[in-house]
């Protein structure tokens, strides 16, 4: 509900009385206005008012504040009694034990007693707003998904200088298991617990523990680091757009119980000196480099892994270079002008954040209208798309940024934003920056091609040294299909899915070098992996293979 201005002028004088300084020995003049007396509520004031608006700021552009207490638990009683009156035979579809109000109650839903927020411009243009949502009984359930208490961001000493979009988020489903798995299980229908419970009692493959156990343990904290290059092109298959060149950095905490038993049933194959990747395991430091580019330029990436088990983080670079500013911690985000000003108010901890930076707002909207002009959508959807992204354009100069911190009585939401966020909370600040970046889920969809061409490229060369091995063994001979091999099945089923490959049966160990061996179906029709008897993969576009292709290439 927004207040009037006549409450939020109140709110300005009750927050002037609340933080009165002392009084100076001289009176000095003032060029601010004087702000009129107000009555202020005294009958059925809100408990909680106070306690909310001590995190906004008032006399901006926006305020708003609502009571949220017993709302929950109205609705839930409400539907409680729709649940009563329906006919005994759709009703017996339910548990006897289930009750929205006791479903609310353990998703933590009814702990919100106020929400409330603020929002006023900055020099810098940006609107800086704020959000609270006051849990005076603490968070449970599904309120515990953003994790515990806020803790340094990730972004601020990790990011590397120039990244164009980072984001920071918790991974906490410990408490939620904990709180509420069991009671919502509970309080469904029997088949549907059934369906349930089945797969959560399942194992993982390699961690020896069911995927219930792993949600019990899960409270992990994920950053996300991308640096796009406008000027550069990347030729990924099927894409109708040119993609920008970029690099990236993943940072995983909290998760050395869960990579721990990998990394013993990996190192050994990784240390194989057949492997193209370089292993140094010194101090408690993990580091897996590959050994050369995977690919020409701009796909020149040479990607390392890095896990420091003492600190407990896990880190995966496309490039040791753009690792190498996150480790060192000279050249980080928080030295680039354009982040300083998106972060300009906010707090130095907290639980999620997200950053977007002009060149990467400006490169999505170049490839959203690029998009459109490859579409087959009717003219008439172009144009209302093409108006949106010109209506954004105003909004596209500055870098933005948003964040959410957990503290003790509640959830605070701050955002710096090149519009206001009036009449709504701006916990959902969040959400809107993730919308304005969601231009971006067609170039990351292009890249997930990508990296499934670089997957491509390691099970082809991990199958040509098992063919070796195999013709080794058999006078020079390979075998006549890839589930021939000795651990064909593995190389062949792998979890997480391996491509279809076209298999040349009738080279032999002594075929030329670069004669291939093994290629994948076409991407979109316009290139394929390959892999050839020296074990080098490239992905190269279906004219050249068509040049090279031996008939003798068939599905296996």
């Amino acid at each position: 509900m927004k207040r009037t201005p006549l409450l939020s002028l109140a709110a300005v004088c009750l927050l002037a009385q609340c933080n009165k300084a002392p009084q100076a020995a001289a009176p000095v003049a003032s060029t601010t206005p004087a702000v009129p007396s107000v009555p202020l509520i005294t009958s059925h004031a809100s408990p909680y008012f106070m306690k909310v608006a001590s995190h906004l700021e008032v006399g901006g552009s926006s305020f708003n504040y609502a009571d949220k207490a017993g709302l929950m638990e109205a609705i839930a009683m409400m539907l409680d009694d729709a649940v009563k009156n329906l006919p005994p035979e759709q009703r017996k579809e339910l548990p006897t034990s289930f009750s929205f109000v006791k479903l609310f109650q353990d998703f933590g839903l009814d702990n919100v007693k106020a929400l409330g927020s603020s929002s006023r411009r900055m020099d810098s243009g940006l609107y800086h707003s704020r959000s609270f949502a006051l849990t005076p009984d603490g968070r449970k359930g599904l309120m515990t998904l953003n994790g515990g208490p806020a803790e340094p961001f990730m972004i601020l000493q990790t990011a590397p200088k120039g990244t164009d979009l980072a984001l920071e988020i918790p991974l906490h489903l410990k408490s939620v298991a904990k709180d509420s798995l069991a009671s919502f299980i509970a309080m469904m229908p029997e088949q549907g617990r059934a369906n349930v419970e089945a797969p959560l009692n399942e194992p993982v493959p390699m961690l020896g523990i069911t995927k219930r156990e792993l949600i019990e343990k899960l409270d992990a904290r994920l950053g996300l680091f991308i640096q796009v290059y406008p000027d550069q092109q990347l030729p990924l298959p099927g894409a109708e757009v040119p993609v920008p060149g970029l690099d990236a950095l993943l940072v995983a905490d909290r998760l050395g119980w869960l990579l721990e038993p990998l990394k013993q049933q990996f190192l050994p194959m990784l240390s194989n000196p057949a492997i193209p990747v370089e292993v140094v395991d010194k101090d408690g430091v993990l580091t897996i480099t590959f050994k050369a580019a995977v690919g020409p330029a701009p796909m020149d990436f040479q990607p390392m892994l890095r896990f420091d088990s003492k600190a407990d983080r896990l880190m995966l670079a496309t490039r040791a270079s753009f690792l190498k500013k996150a480790l060192e911690g000279k050249e980080l985000l928080t030295t680039d002008a354009e982040f300083k000003t998106a972060w300009t108010g906010m707090p130095q901890e907290g639980n999620a954040a997200v950053y977007l930076s002009p060149v990467l707002l400006k490169t999505l909207q170049s490839l959203a209208r690029q998009g459109m002009e490859v579409s087959t959508e009717p003219q008439s959807m172009k144009d209302m798309v093409n108006k949106g992204l010109d209506f954004l354009t105003p909004y596209l100069g500055h870098g933005q940024a948003g964040c959410m911190a957990n503290l003790p009585d509640g959830t605070l939401g701050l955002a710096n934003l090149a519009f206001p966020l009036s009449d709504t909370s701006v916990l959902t600040s969040i959400t809107t920056l993730s919308i304005l970046s969601s231009l971006a889920v067609p170039t990351f969809n292009l890249m997930s091609v990508k990296a499934n061409q670089m997957k491509a490229s390691t099970q082809g060369r991990e199958i040509v040294l098992a063919l070796r091995a195999y013709a080794a063994e058999h006078n020079g001979a390979l075998p006549p299909t890839l589930s021939d091999l000795p651990n064909g099945a593995e190389l062949l089923n792998r979890e997480g899915g391996t491509p279809v490959w076209l298999y040349d049966a009738t080279l032999t160990a002594d075929a030329p070098s670069r004669a291939i061996v093994l290629a994948t179906e076409p991407y979109a029709g316009q290139t394929r992996c390959v892999v050839r008897m020296d074990g080098s993969a490239e992905t190269i576009k279906e004219e050249r293979f068509q040049l090279e292709n031996n008939e003798n290439l068939i599905q296996r």
